[in-house]
């Protein structure tokens, strides 16, 4: 049969096809058999095999499914979990109108979530069992402080016994002595208002003693004044009448000689023991600069201390509150690294472990000018309470130290005032007028305050020598204040918060800082003076002049004050 093949293919092609078809058959024979491995040669054999396997073991679990149903249903709870009972379920045990099929899928999540709970369990129970300790221990400790709590409540409340205790013991001893000490207390403050009463009858009695001796030193003056006029005349007419003309001008002049060196020696006598002096006083005031003064603004321009403006800011940051126009007075001029100042003002030297206060004139670097010849001198008040001029640093117009400062809030807390500082000093207690306030002159006329000029007399005799303007925006407030004067007739005063009125009969001071005012709108500006009396009357109403604001706060100061008016 090969042979019959093999001569029909040598018929039908050539040679060397024949080959190449052998050679492909060969080929794909040997690929035939390139596959050694088992699988490669049985793989389908053991895929049927497992197969009939997989359906053979199906097939015995639903039989023993089917002969185990009854106990199994009886006891699902426990058994509805079980590997081979898992699969099943939907045959076992489905519930009335649900699908097997879906009844198995939801069976089979139930167990996953059972028993991932379970591992899940077992795996944080150390921790449930470290935060039940620690919870246990917080517990314990919050109890333990609630229990010291209530010890302590006992021992409070025992030692608040005792001290109640001892407090009501000491009153039923200190009581009486108490009494006693507030009698003794009454008597001398009866016995000193009666040395009072005394000291002002003795006040009164001097004072009409001085206005009686300057009465009559007054009539002495006029009547040498009229018996010189005569004697002028008596000498004229000795040219006409030379003999009783000249005796009787003679006589006269000798009188007259006569009464002028008696009244000189009661003058002198009168002067040098009562104190009465054609002249006021002036009060010593704290310090001023040359009008022509530079100082250095913050912007960096500078400005003539008489060209400064109210709410100017200066080198240092601080801010203009008050600017003060002064008499020169008896004062001396000093000048000290190219400025001109009056002897007592301070300057303030840091050497780098206290701050002291200097006075210009004690100063190693001030020079005495003799030749200065200006009526007027400056000064201003800031809220950083320090000028500096040239390197030199010197104290504004309240002259304050440390301790000033201390003394000043203690006072201002005393009154309510809380958190009073150097920049805040002004805001709280600075006292000033409105603009438009009258004030009389001795010569009847009426001029509002912001017109005042230094020399001018008010009604009650007092010469102006300093005006004040003062930073009206920057007092905390304005205020309306209402009061009686002498017949009383209502009397309203509009100004800052610190007002000082001055009964002259009493010596009393009362500041309206402790008087109820209503709020008004705040003026820009408002004005005070000072007067060589320290008081100026309005209204009626008699008050201390602008330097008393900051003096009562000062008890070295209110008490050269008080010295003063008596």
């Amino acid at each position: 049969m090969n042979n019959i093949n093999s001569g029909n293919i040598e018929k039908n092609i050539n040679m060397g096809d024949a080959e190449k078809i052998g050679n492909d058959i060969n080929s794909k024979i040997l690929n035939i058999y390139k596959k050694t491995s088992y699988l490669e040669k049985y793989g389908g054999s053991v895929f049927m095999v497992a197969m009939l396997m997989l359906f053979y073991t199906i097939y015995r679990a639903r039989l023993d499914i089917k002969n185990r149903m009854g106990p199994i249903k009886d006891d699902w709870a426990n058994k509805r979990c079980s590997p081979d009972v898992i699969p099943f379920a939907g045959m076992i045990n489905t519930p009335p109108g649900s699908h097997p099929f879906l009844y198995t899928a939801s069976n089979f999540s139930y167990c996953i979530r059972n028993i991932l709970s379970g591992i899940v369990f077992d795996f944080f129970a150390p921790i449930y069992f470290v935060v039940g300790v620690i919870e246990q221990v917080i517990r314990q400790f919050v109890l333990a402080i609630k229990n010291i709590k209530v010890i302590l409540e006992k021992i409070q409340e025992t030692i608040a016994k005792i001290i109640q205790y001892i407090r009501d013991t000491l009153n039923k001893f200190v009581s009486p002595f108490k009494k006693i000490l507030y009698s003794v207390i009454d008597a001398f403050s009866k016995i000193g208002g009666l040395f009072q009463a005394l000291v002002f009858m003795f006040i009164a009695v001097l004072n009409s003693c001085k206005a009686f001796i300057a009465m009559t030193l007054m009539n002495m003056v006029i009547a040498i004044t009229v018996l010189c006029v005569l004697v002028a005349i008596l000498w004229a007419a000795a040219i006409f009448f030379p003999i009783p003309t000249a005796i009787m001008a003679k006589v006269l002049t000798a009188t007259i000689v006569t009464n002028i060196g008696i009244l000189t020696a009661i003058i002198t006598i009168v002067r040098n023991i009562l104190g009465i002096s054609v002249a006021a006083v002036m009060p010593l005031v704290p310090a001023c600069f040359d009008e022509n003064t530079m100082f250095k603004l913050h912007d960096g321009t500078s400005k003539r201390i008489i060209d400064i403006k109210i709410g100017d800011k200066l080198q240092d940051g601080g801010i203009v509150t008050g600017k003060i126009k002064h008499l020169l007075g008896e004062q001396k001029m000093y000048k000290i690294n190219g400025v001109y100042v009056t002897d007592k003002h301070i300057v303030v030297v840091n050497d780098g472990l206290d701050e002291k206060h200097v006075k210009v004139e004690d100063h190693p670097d001030s020079i005495l000018v003799d030749d200065y010849d200006k009526y007027f001198i400056y000064c201003l008040n800031t809220t950083s309470k320090r000028i500096i001029i040239n390197n030199v640093t010197f104290t504004d117009w309240d002259d304050l130290d440390e301790m000033d400062m201390l003394e000043i809030k203690t006072k201002c807390n005393e009154q309510g005032m809380i958190e009073v500082s150097k920049e805040s000093i002004h805001k709280n207690i600075d006292g000033g007028f409105h603009g438009s306030t009258q004030i009389q002159l001795e010569d009847g006329r009426s001029i509002p305050i912001k017109d005042i000029d230094i020399n001018d007399i008010l009604i009650c005799g007092e010469r102006v020598t300093g005006l004040v303007e003062i930073d009206g925006l920057n007092v905390s407030k304005q205020y309306k204040f209402k009061f009686k004067d002498d017949s009383d007739n209502d009397v309203e005063i509009f100004g800052g918060p610190n007002l000082v009125i001055f009964d002259d009969e009493s010596l009393g001071v009362m500041q309206t800082i402790d008087i109820v005012g209503k709020k008004v709108a705040k003026e820009e500006k408002l004005y005070h003076i000072i007067t060589d009396k320290r008081t100026l009357q309005i209204n009626g109403i008699k008050f201390l002049d602008y330097n008393s604001c900051v003096e009562l706060y000062l008890e070295n100061d209110k008490d050269e004050l008080f010295s003063g008016l008596l």
